[in-house]
């Protein structure tokens, strides 16, 4: 079970970096194309990127790791049911298709399609 955690944490962490190059890359090219508000533009320039993108940053990175976690954990789930990983319930039980069934996949196949549409709404 700590491998599980391991991977959440690992994958979290680097989805937050991701997430932010992805953000920063956005604005750069819509800079480029010049798709800007020209009334923004000049108060924009007083401050360091990171920081006057802070707020956005933060809630893109926000709903980008949410999405890619349930994606990745849906991916886990579905190789530790085939077999690939193997992955012990706390009563040291291993999970299998046999003993759990397919309700975590169907939960987790939820729980992604419902935040890609709040994303998306948002």
């Amino acid at each position: 079970m700590s491998r599980f955690w391991i991977y959440l944490e690992i994958c979290a962490f680097y989805f937050y970096i991701v997430s932010a190059i992805i953000y920063l890359l956005y604005i750069q090219c819509r800079g480029s194309i010049g798709n800007t508000d020209r009334n923004l533009i000049a108060y924009r320039y007083k401050f360091d990127a990171l920081e006057y993108y802070y707020r956005d940053i933060d809630w893109f990175a926000f709903n980008f790791v949410m999405l890619c976690l349930h994606i990745s954990m849906t991916s886990y789930l579905i190789q530790t049911h085939r077999g690939i990983y193997h992955l012990d319930n706390p009563e040291g039980v291993r999970v299998t298709t046999e003993t759990y069934g397919n309700t975590e996949l169907v939960l987790m196949g939820v729980l992604t399609v419902i935040r890609l549409v709040v994303t998306i709404m948002l």
